[in-house]
């Protein structure tokens, strides 16, 4: 670019950068005279989100326009210890004490960094530059010499512990993982693997399992005190006690600190993505619909849809383990829902086993991020068979644009990058972090439109939201709900419009075009045909621990009986603390109308009916012992892992 081009470039950023200015000052005011608070709790309205986009896309073409350039990338290079710096003070919980500490009235809580120090166990010298290179990143602040306070950033961190999981879960093994990218990509056998077993992360914790196999395993204290890896560092008080104990620290086995970083981390991704995902798509015409938390984990999303809107039903069906951290979560956050009987949880194997049959919702949300391609196809495949002619597939996952643009997603202003460029960082730094760790990826419109084709399944449209992470929908060929699109569109199918303030309950749907109305339930969904071998499921899994009665009928209407009924292979898995996986007691049940499933030497379908009283459910037969990956050729590798 010659000198005057510069210029001209430097002008229109800076013209950019001042429209956008009042655009976002107006929108706020707007937003305001509503009676919506402007704070990170908060959902932004349509016009904030465009002009906080526009904005931080323009400061990252402006540091691009007057950087030194030798410099600017000596800065990238060493960002890794801001990453760093940020872990460090995550972990010592340094927002919650300086957030703790009193302050003269009308000026934000302040600490010296000697009594920080004090409390965290740590140098003062080396706390404070750790502390002053988050600074100079606009994370905290140094309010007087040696003296820190939390700004507008670090002041969500205080007492948040969904966040603070996240950030220590990125800088645990995804870090680790990181730092052996290099050779893996570069490894004869590991460069060109797609499979989950040949990433950076194998090679950064010397281990032959998958991800998810490692962060199930029971391990030796002393395995995990004297980690040869950069991390674990500092887990917390938790450890202190067998670090002085050395017999008890060379014969206890615990679980891994990071299972449980992980699940916390992933109720807090959960959490920000919500208030977009909740509202900017048209929920609340489903009317009393059935939506299925496919791989749901521990049903984060859903928990927060099923208060929003408590007329949905939500069935959650994902691994036995997974759905006994789900039923805690939802008991702790949405107690009402497990007493009235609108939340269920049904064990599958998203590989192998077809979701509940014909519900009106099958939500996938980042389940495919984390499988190569060949993988994903057999996933939505399974679901393609559950679906009927008035279901639908919301695909939860992050659309990934480049500084080239897509024809199916709008793109930036000018002078911008079509991807609004700095404001994607996250999604291309994310994208890098699955490569490390599980060879998944992120992907493109062309890519997801690839896998839903290669399935069998019709793409319907894009949702817009106010989020990195978009929504696509999927139906089956024959579809009432099919959309054909002669043409590729040049913007999202835009959002519902923005729910009053003054009625939170409520999301609205208003001037939805008619091809868009979502439908209702039919009144009973048909079992399906079938000429295989049916099998008549006549035992129940006794609901043991407090509370569990509530959860254990598993149709989709409310029993006065509140029972469980299992399947003669693998019964629905009984979710209670006291009973291991293999430790569910069938009892008579008590039911005498015969509830079918068909069986295929492969998988398993849940046929569910409205007029029933319970649901049942045989998915895969064999015990869990290890997460069971198949390959790309179709053969499974099973990695097992000690409980």
């Amino acid at each position: 670019m010659d000198d005057d081009a510069a210029e001209r470039k430097l002008v229109d950023v800076g013209r950019l950068i001042q429209k956008t200015i009042d655009e976002y000052v107006n929108a706020e005011r707007e937003m305001r005279t509503t009676g919506t608070t402007c704070d990170h709790d908060t959902l932004p309205s349509h016009a904030l989100f465009e002009a906080r986009k526009a904005l931080l896309g323009a400061v990252g073409l402006l540091t691009e326009l007057v950087s030194d350039p030798s410099t600017r990338l000596m800065e990238v290079a060493a960002q890794s210890m801001e990453s760093r710096a940020l872990h460090i003070v995550a972990s010592l919980r340094v927002a919650d004490i300086i957030e703790e500490a009193g302050s003269p009235a009308g000026l934000p809580p302040s600490m010296e960094i000697n009594a920080i120090a004090s409390k965290v166990r740590m140098d003062p010298q080396k706390l404070a530059r750790i502390m002053r290179c988050l600074c100079s990143a606009h994370v905290f602040r140094e309010a007087s010499p040696n003296v820190f306070s939390n700004n507008e950033i670090s002041r969500v961190l205080a007492h948040n512990e969904e966040l603070r999981a996240y950030l220590l879960l990125c800088g645990q093994f995804p870090f680790s993982a990181a730092d052996h990218l290099p050779r893996a990509l570069l490894d004869p056998n590991d460069g060109g693997s797609h499979e989950s077993t040949g990433t950076a992360f194998q090679h950064a914790l010397h281990t032959d399992v998958t991800m998810w196999s490692w962060l199930y395993e029971h391990v030796l204290v002393r395995n995990i005190i004297n980690s040869g890896c950069s991390y674990p560092g500092v887990f917390g008080d938790e450890l202190h006690y067998f670090r002085d104990n050395q017999q008890t620290m060379e014969f206890t086995y615990v679980a891994r600190p990071e299972y449980t970083t992980f699940n916390l981390a992933m109720v807090g991704v959960a959490k920000a993505e919500a208030k977009s995902h909740l509202v900017d798509f048209p929920w609340a015409s489903l009317g009393k619909a059935v939506v299925v938390d496919v791989g749901g984990g521990a049903g984060r999303f859903t928990a927060a849809l099923s208060q929003r809107y408590p007329e949905l039903s939500i069935v959650i069906q994902d691994k036995p383990g997974v759905l006994k951290t789900a039923r805690r979560i939802w008991r702790r956050n949405n107690p009402a829902a497990i007493a009235e009987g609108r939340a269920k949880y049904i064990q599958l194997d998203f590989f192998r086993d077809v979701p509940v049959m014909a519900a009106d919702v099958y939500w996938l949300q980042h389940v495919l991020h984390d499988w190569p391609n060949g993988l994903c196809i057999a996933i939505l495949k399974n679901i393609k068979e559950a679906m009927g002619r008035r279901s639908r597939l919301l695909i939860c996952e992050q659309i990934m644009n480049t500084t080239c643009g897509d024809p199916w997603l709008p793109s930036a202003p000018e002078p911008l990058p079509p991807n609004y460029g700095y404001f994607t960082r996250y999604s291309h730094a994310r994208d890098l972090i699955l490569m490390s760790i599980v060879t998944g990826v992120e992907r493109s419109p062309a890519d997801f439109m690839s896998l839903i084709e290669a399935a069998g399944l019709h793409f319907n449209r894009f949702w817009k939201t106010r989020s990195h992470v978009g929504l696509i929908e999927v139906v089956i060929p024959d579809s009432e709900l099919r959309i054909d699109r002669c043409e590729i569109p040049r913007e999202f199918v835009p959002p519902p419009p923005d729910p009053d303030p003054r009625q939170q309950d409520t999301a609205t749907a208003q001037d939805t075009p008619k091809d868009q109305d979502l439908g209702k339930k039919e009144n009973e969904v048909e079992e399906k045909d079938t000429t295989k071998e049916q099998n008549t499921m006549k035992e129940q899994i006794a609901a043991e621990d407090q509370g569990a009665d509530a959860l254990a009928s598993l149709s989709l209407q409310d029993t006065d009986e509140n029972q469980r009924t299992a399947g003669q292979h693998t019964p629905i898995i009984s979710i209670d603390e006291e009973h291991t996986d293999e430790q569910q007691t069938p009892i008579e049940n008590k039911h005498r109308e015969q509830d079918t499933i068909e069986k295929t030497p492969t998988k398993k379908r849940l046929v569910l009916k409205r007029s029933a009283e319970v649901i049942t459910a045989a998915p895969s037969g064999r015990p869990l012992k290890g997460w069971d990956v198949p390959k790309q050729d179709g053969t499974t590798k099973e990695k097992n892992f000690k409980l």
